[in-house]
């Protein structure tokens, strides 16, 4: 079983690349990343790695852990969900917090 190799095969033809396209990325041979694609060549965490950064996917992607946040939820940032999360586990609406920037502003 090439599992490894696999994710990484189906996340190359997801973004429409040949061999080619993605070893030139990798700076690598075609024919060694087809080593790797096949399970002819042992798959490193760094090239994991490397083909996690040309696709702007996350490393467990390679684990079959697919689901990553909305763009929107990337684009707001991790410091801002952990507080939207702590104020809803304070039972603070949006609302609340809205009324109280509107106070400080006054103050």
């Amino acid at each position: 079983m090439n599992k490894y190799g696999n994710r990484v095969r189906e996340l190359r033809e997801k973004h429409n690349d040949t061999l080619n396209d993605l070893a030139q990325k990798l700076n690598m041979t075609f024919s060694s990343l087809g080593k790797y694609e096949r399970g002819e060549r042992k798959i490193t965490p760094d090239f994991l790695e490397q083909v996690a950064k040309v696709y702007d996917v996350p490393f467990s992607y390679f684990f079959g852990v697919e689901s990553e946040p909305p763009k929107e939820l990337k684009e707001i940032g991790a410091d801002w969900v952990a507080f939207a999360k702590d104020m809803k586990e304070k039972e603070i609406t949006p609302d609340e917090i809205k009324a109280i920037l509107n106070i400080m502003k006054k103050i």
